[in-house]
């Protein structure tokens, strides 16, 4: 079964979101472990402002915390999950390519498992969709053996960037296998299971 892009977006409420990029810098030595005090503390939604300490625990490098995101120019759910990634202290490059359908494509995912946009590490880590960070982190830095990747199929409402005031859309989060199917990682049953912890 094939699934355009343009009906994953017309099968969610996709809103409006203002661009809210910001850039960490680029000189930064890419195989450091990020620090707490790389940058302000942001918050993650919940009135925590720990997040910066949160990441740093995990002992990651901060090339394992950049991420080039394909995506098309005038998605705004994509950029508010841009958003959200960068209040994780992830950097993000972004890229156009002339076909959201052929990058999900050439990256060996199925159509079922596609969404909006498309985000891959520097060692070729895949993140579909509107993963949580929280989640991203986890498995960026406990990877399941084999896999490719995570991601959250389709635009599930109440995912970061497909808010939509307190609605909210149940949804697995899934690892990519070599194979080009998928396993349940987490079900998230809440806006609050989504939250760094």
């Amino acid at each position: 079964m094939t699934v355009s892009r343009r009906t994953l977006l017309t099968s969610a409420v996709v809103l409006p979101l203002a661009s809210a990029c910001s850039s960490r810098g680029s000189d930064a030595d890419p195989t450091a472990p990020v620090t707490a005090s790389a940058d302000p503390e942001p918050t993650t939604g919940d009135g925590s402002t720990d997040v910066a300490a949160k990441v740093a625990a995990l002992g990651l490098p901060a090339s394992a915390l950049t991420l080039t995101v394909a995506k098309d120019p005038t998605c705004g759910c994509c950029q508010g999950w841009i958003s959200h990634m960068e209040e994780h202290l992830f950097r993000i490059e972004i890229d156009h390519p002339p076909s959201m359908d052929q990058a999900f494509a050439e990256a060996g995912i199925a159509p079922e498992l596609a969404s909006c946009h498309l985000a891959t590490t520097a060692d070729g880590v895949l993140v579909v969709g509107h993963t949580p960070a929280r989640y991203v982190l986890e498995y960026l830095a406990e990877p399941v053996p084999g896999s490719r990747g995570i991601g959250v199929p389709a635009m599930p409402i109440g995912t970061p960037g497909m808010e939509s005031g307190s609605e909210f859309q149940p949804y697995d989060v899934l690892v990519l296998r070599p194979d080009g199917g998928a396993d349940v990682h987490a079900s998230v049953a809440s806006a609050a299971d989504q939250m760094l912890v």
